[in-house]
């Protein structure tokens, strides 16, 4: 558990919007995918393309109850 939430305080670093609530919904894997896209897009000049790992659904959705 204390991975998931070095994640998120690494996610958070960089996107600070996101609520740590909200960010505790997702999986560690869910949470490392998102903070390597966050990373791809801090260096776009690297030419580093982020690619949707297979088994990630394209849109998903998440209900809030």
């Amino acid at each position: 558990m204390a991975d998931k939430y070095r994640l998120i305080d690494a996610i958070r670093e960089i996107n600070p919007t996101a609520a740590v609530d909200w960010l505790a919904r997702f999986t560690e894997v869910e949470l490392r995918d998102y903070y390597d896209r966050l990373m791809s897009l801090m260096h776009p000049e690297s030419g580093a393309r982020w690619m949707r790992r297979g088994e990630a659904a394209a849109i998903f959705v998440r209900e809030v109850v």
